[in-house]
């Protein structure tokens, strides 16, 4: 379903706290490519990156982190967390005169 940019948009709109979604435009979230999970992870994790654009005009993005196992895992957190920065370290390379870290919504 996150693969479909509108039912994506919708279902991330109805999912996040609408004090979030208030600062998004209206426009549909673009998938972008690539993954940031371990491909050791992969048969239980898989991952999403949407770029949003905000009422202001800028861009964010939102990472979608989909656990594929029947019992908690309780570091996910910190798994979520290293995928982030590697996020911000691709980010970085594809921007090398940046000011400002782009906002990113896990």
């Amino acid at each position: 379903m996150v693969s479909h940019t509108e039912q994506a948009g919708v279902l991330l709109w109805e999912r996040l706290p609408k004090e979030v979604v208030e600062h998004f435009s209206d426009e549909p979230p673009e998938p972008m490519p690539g993954s940031f999970v371990e491909e050791r992870l992969r048969e239980h994790f898989s991952d999403r990156l949407f770029k949003v654009k905000t009422v202001n005009g800028k861009a964010a993005f939102i990472y979608v982190l989909m656990e594929h196992k029947s019992t908690p895992d309780h570091k996910v957190g910190w798994q979520l967390l290293k995928y982030l920065v590697e996020f911000l370290k691709q980010w970085e390379k594809q921007n090398p005169d940046w000011d400002y870290l782009p906002a990113v919504v896990p």
